[in-house]
Formats: C-alpha cells, sequence, structure tokens
C-alpha cells in the first residue's frame, strides 16, 4: 500500500527525478501479477500453506493464549494511565504490545502529547533547499516510518522505538535542515590559514614563500639511519 501510494504520487506530483523508472515498474509489477495468475491457474492449491499460515497467524490470533496475554498487559499498561492521574509510571515500568500504549503508559499524557507533537513535525518537514533528490529522499524516509509505526502499534513491549526510526528521525531533520549555499567553514579563515611547505597558500602561492636555504638540510649520506624504537 504504501508502495503503490508513492508510485501514484510520484506519477503525479513529483520531479523528473521522482517520474524516472515509473513505466519500468509497472510493467514489472503487471508482469508478476501475469505470471501469478498463471501459476494460479495451473496449480491453485500452490499457496494453500501461505493462505493458512496466514489465517493462523492473523485471523486466529484472537483465539490464541497470546492474545489475551498480550491483551492483558496492553490493559495494565492503560489502567497505569488512569492511576497516576495521567502522569505515567516511568519508562520501563510496563509491558505492553502497543508502543502507544507504551508510551502514555510510561510517559503519561504530556509525555505523549510531545511525542505526537514530535511525529507530527517529522512527517511535515520539508527540505530548505527543495533539491528534487532532497524532496524524494525525504519522501522515502516519511514513508518508511508508516510500516515501521504500524508493526510497533502491534508488537512492541516497550517505549523504545529502536535503533532503525531512530536513523530515519535524525536523517529526515538533517536533510530538512540542509542547505548546500551555506558553509560551515568562513572560506576567508580557511584561506589564511591553510598553508603548506613552500610557502602555498589555498588560494595560490604567497608573496614571501619560504626559502630554501631556512629547510632543514641532510647531513649527508653517511648520517645513520634512526633505529625503530618500540
Amino acid at each position: 500500500m504504501v508502495y503503490a501510494t508513492n508510485w501514484i504520487r510520484r506519477a503525479a506530483f513529483s520531479s523528473p527525478l521522482g517520474q524516472s523508472g515509473l513505466t519500468g515498474e509497472l510493467l514489472v509489477g503487471l508482469g508478476l501479477m501475469v505470471v501469478l495468475i498463471f501459476v494460479l491457474i495451473a496449480r491453485a492449491d500452490l499457496l494453500d500453506p501461505l493462505l493458512d499460515l496466514v489465517e493462523e497467524v492473523i485471523f486466529n490470533k484472537p483465539l490464541s493464549s497470546s492474545f489475551y496475554e498480550r491483551s492483558e498487559w496492553n490493559g495494565i499498561a492503560w489502567d497505569t494511565v488512569a492511576s497516576t492521574w495521567g502522569l505515567g509510571v516511568g519508562l520501563g515500568s510496563t509491558r505492553t504490545s502497543n508502543w502507544f500504549a507504551a508510551i502514555v503508559s510510561s510517559a503519561g499524557l504530556l509525555g505523549a502529547l510531545f511525542m505526537g507533537a514530535f511525529l507530527v513535525q517529522t512527517f511535515f518537514r520539508r527540505s530548505i533547499s527543495r533539491t528534487p533528490l532532497s524532496v524524494e529522499l525525504l519522501w522515502a524516509l516519511k514513508l518508511s516510518l508508516l510500516p515501521a509505526l504500524a508493526m510497533a502499534g502491534v508488537d512492541s513491549s516497550g517505549p523504545d522505538f529502536g535503533i532503525w526510526m531512530g536513523v530515519v528521525f535524525g536523517a529526515i531533520t538533517g536533510l530538512a535542515a540542509y542547505d548546500p549555499r551555506r558553509s560551515a567553514v568562513n572560506p576567508g579563515v580557511a584561506k589564511r590559514s591553510i598553508r603548506s611547505v613552500g610557502g602555498r597558500r589555498a588560494n595560490g602561492w604567497s608573496k614571501s614563500p619560504t626559502p630554501l636555504r631556512n629547510l632543514p638540510r641532510d647531513n649527508g649520506p653517511d648520517k645513520p639511519a634512526p633505529r625503530p624504537s618500540f
């Protein structure tokens, strides 16, 4: 679903960079669908093991003891929010099966509000430079968060969102704030401070290069080589 949504966005609203490769991706997708249809016609029972697994893991999940156990975790976590008047019980004090419930129960209503504001801000960030590459990368990073948040909503046992989501949050923030017109180093300072042997500056030869007579001289071929010290 995320890929199809992004494909439609690229086809309708994206720059030429984002629209490149759309035809090939469409042909590959249609070709895979045709192959799958022919396989199902030839062997109708080929996907039965996969369908049985999906039915057992997803549709029959409410009938398992694990479902009741995880539901009890979430129920206790929500009860802690009411029992603490929305203050929460601290990070790591509850075990849940839902990342959003873990945030509210651990950090309280105020912490959950801040986390929600951070997520909204993350998804609404726009690139300062607005180059096609930065725009497409921002869209890719934001859309990659949707499956991760969806899975965290059904299987996360605590408020920690993991290393991968943290890296994506940082990449979105850095990419949105990146401006190639700015420089972290003052060019004037760099030109005055960077020199090489012989008086060569970053912007050309200096007016008074270092004389060769002031450079250290070799004592000749008879000079013993220094021994390495260990």
